[in-house]
């Protein structure tokens, strides 16, 4: 398990430590916060030692990897190549890779695995689509490579998608888009994507094979954000109808602010952009329409089992615990 410390990794770690069929071994960078359960069996690994990857996998009958490549094309090609290159060395049967959805650019419509690209495609999907192309080149007998591409992975720890909607809620940051919140959020809960990794380690799969991971249910961004204040804060959420010039505006100075407070210490302790929205997202982030599609993923046994209401109630529960 690469990358076990991350937010998607330590998910399929807990899933898999409570499954008796499986033996995890949990690897990366950081070292774990916890030493109980498979974290016992931690193992050290760096990404740019090829000899140190093989070594990390022995013994190993699957490997899962969520791990995060350092930038750059010719950085994903190389250690997407290691990894692979490491596990047949190991006799490793299964290796999951876990891409994104970023691949696909700014499709619109139904998105199937086979869809095409359509620019722009930004760094991130352009280094995952790098990583992609070596599963295609290395597949060979012996070894069954998936590639996974998750849709939006909500869940507590995740950054992107939950905890800082969290904290903008917290601030009173979070708002209702009335212009331009209505884009499909295509969320899929970090659980049911964790048992999905579980249900494939276990499936006949080809050589190769490519997925998409998204949820069950077709909800909007503001619907998203208005089930999170519900959920967790009991209250409606105020509604803003911003223009583009307005957000465009806001977004340069808060991003400008942002880069000064960074180079200068003393402004970085008296602002704080935790919990600060949209800042980043162009206007038309949350205004998408594609709606990521998971019938080969289906074949393999993915049926959801959460909602979006439903997973952020079983969040709730387990920050009430």
């Amino acid at each position: 398990m690469i990358g076990a410390s991350g937010f998607i990794g330590s998910a399929i770690v807990e899933q898999l430590q409570n499954d008796p069929r499986f033996e995890v071994i949990p690897s990366g960078r950081a070292q774990p916060k916890v030493s109980s359960g498979a974290w016992i069996r931690y193992r050290s690994i760096e990404l740019t030692d090829p000899e140190g990857i093989a070594v990390a996998f022995q013994g190993c009958d699957a490997i899962v990897n969520c791990a995060r490549f350092p930038p750059g094309e010719a950085q994903n090609r190389r250690i997407m190549g290691d990894i692979i290159d490491g596990a047949k060395r190991a006799g490793v049967r299964t290796l999951i890779h876990f891409s994104s959805i970023a691949v696909y650019g700014s499709a619109t419509g139904e998105v199937k695995e086979e869809t095409r690209a359509v620019s722009p495609v930004n760094s991130y999907g352009i280094d995952k689509s790098a990583a992609e192309s070596v599963c295609g080149a290395k597949a060979e007998a012996g070894l069954n490579i998936v590639v996974l591409r998750p849709t939006l992975v909500y869940g507590n720890g995740g950054q992107e998608w939950t905890e800082r909607y969290m904290d903008a809620l917290q601030r009173g940051n979070l708002k209702y888009l009335v212009r331009n919140g209505d884009g499909i959020a295509n969320l899929v809960y970090v659980k049911d994507v964790a048992r999905f990794c579980s249900d494939l380690l276990q499936a006949s799969l080809p050589q190769l094979s490519t997925m998409i991971v998204n949820g069950a249910d077709l909800v909007r961004f503001n619907e998203y954000f208005s089930l999170i204040a519900r959920v967790f804060s009991g209250v409606s959420l105020e509604r803003v109808d911003i223009p583009k010039w307005k957000w465009d505006v806001r977004r340069h100075f808060l991003r400008g602010l942002r880069k000064i407070t960074r180079a200068v210490p003393s402004v970085s302790l008296a602002i704080n952009f935790k919990g600060v929205m949209f800042i980043d997202e162009s206007y038309n982030a949350y205004s998408g329409t594609a709606r990521y599609l998971t019938d080969e993923a289906r074949r393999y046994g993915f049926t959801p089992a959460y909602t979006v209401l439903q997973g952020l109630d079983d969040m709730a529960r387990t920050r009430a615990r």
